[in-house]
């Protein structure tokens, strides 16, 4: 399940923009994008300009919706 947090702290599920209300709605919206996923695994993308409480909401969702496996999509610095 991807996550995408951007720099104002917007959050993108699967593609799809979320609303973010509360931590419960959140895993919500997780719970529904992992529906039709076999042993899904929460990918979150921040921007690295992104707050960290943006990025632990995430965690804390992906925890309340039952998910185990949360992985950090990372981009390597061109020089």
């Amino acid at each position: 399940i991807n996550v995408v947090v951007s720099v104002s702290g917007q959050y993108l599920i699967q593609r799809k923009p979320v609303v973010f209300r509360d931590v419960a709605a959140l895993a919500d919206e997780l719970r529904r994008a992992g529906v039709d996923i076999k042993d899904p695994i929460v990918v979150i993308n921040a921007d690295n300009s992104a707050t960290h409480q943006s990025v632990i909401r995430v965690m804390d969702a992906a925890r309340q919706a039952g998910y185990g496996q949360v992985a950090f999509a990372v981009e390597q610095a061109t020089r």
